[in-house]
């Protein structure tokens, strides 16, 4: 279920009309909204778990568009971001022009422009998409004979849930009451991750606020001494360098990749390097169709066997001029 309150948080940054629009919907129906995506000129539309749906003036939801269906526009996407950023907007240009801004309770605002590359402009928006989290509780789907087993892959497609389900890890893991007692470090890198210590009930867990992954993993290594550091996507090779250091260290990762599959990731030069390093006990794949849910599990053995046949059918490739 997806977290009623924070879709009512994210109603709030709309301007009053369209907040008593969003009201309308009832509390069941908002835990199905899974995002909230405006375009220029289009129809404001809601992705949930039965499919895009635009939003008519009296507050329902329709799987077509028509002539009473809420429209988006520049100064509607301005006046969201301005309340997301408190009215600060030079405060977070960092973020908004790397394409994001994360406002309480981890919403993630994904935010698209033209010309980004010059830099900032609230003039030049094109669209927004306002993901809404999972209920803070939503529970760990890792068997705990995972979660502590050594490091951990968690793979989806986009929208499977990757970060829910690395949320509900911090939780497992740092949750003193239920005996985690882990020392465990947090980066995070977009404001989500950390998001689940936001509740009335605190985790015991470091939270490295940090917009580059490479530096807050440096950090927490230096400083922290963690058992086990917990971080959003790997990306580039000072990423990769900065886990393989930890590995050597002792420390077991938990992580996550975009793929829909184990070829998908053999694909990628880093996930080889982690792999073959033997950073990853363990691997999890996550449905497409029911996010948070894992469809298929893979031993740090099985995927350096798959990444061999990958690599192999490359060679054969090549040998045929393929």
């Amino acid at each position: 279920m997806r977290n009623t309150a924070s879709f009512q948080n994210a109603a709030a940054l709309f301007p009053e009309r369209i907040k008593n629009i969003l009201q309308l919907l009832s509390a069941s129906f908002s835990g199905s909204v899974r995002e909230i995506r405006l375009y220029d000129g289009a129809p404001l539309l809601f992705l949930t778990d039965h499919g895009l749906k635009s939003l008519s003036e009296n507050g329902r939801l329709a799987s077509f568009s028509g002539k009473s269906s809420v429209r988006a526009d520049v100064p509607l996407m301005k006046h969201v971001l301005l309340n997301a950023a408190g009215a600060s907007v030079y405060q977070y240009e960092k973020e908004i022009t790397e394409g994001y801004i994360t406002v309480s309770g981890g919403i993630r605002i994904g935010i698209c422009c033209s010309f980004p590359e010059k830099g900032a402009s609230l003039d030049r928006l094109t669209s927004l998409n306002i993901r809404i989290p999972y209920e803070d509780d939503f529970p760990c789907p890792v068997p705990e004979s995972l979660l502590c087993s050594g490091g951990l892959l968690i793979a989806g497609v986009p929208g499977s849930g990757k970060t829910t389900v690395l949320k509900a890890c911090c939780r497992a893991l740092c949750d003193t009451e239920c005996g985690g007692m882990k020392r465990v470090s947090i980066i995070d890198t977009r404001g989500e991750l950390s998001a689940f210590s936001l509740r009335e009930k605190k985790y015991a867990a470091d939270i490295i606020a940090c917009a580059d992954k490479a530096v807050g993993i440096q950090r927490a290594l230096r400083l922290m001494s963690p058992e086990i550091i917990v971080c959003d996507e790997i990306g580039d090779v000072r990423e990769t360098e900065s886990i393989l250091e930890g590995m050597n260290a002792g420390v077991s990762f938990i992580t996550a990749m975009h793929a829909g599959n184990v070829t998908e990731l053999a694909r990628r030069e880093q996930f080889r390097r982690l792999c073959f390093a033997g950073v990853f006990e363990n691997a999890v794949f996550l449905s497409a169709g029911q996010p948070g849910m894992i469809v298929k599990a893979y031993t740090g053995e099985e995927l350096a066997d798959e990444i061999h046949k990958y690599l192999a059918a490359l060679r054969r490739d090549s040998a045929h001029g393929l």
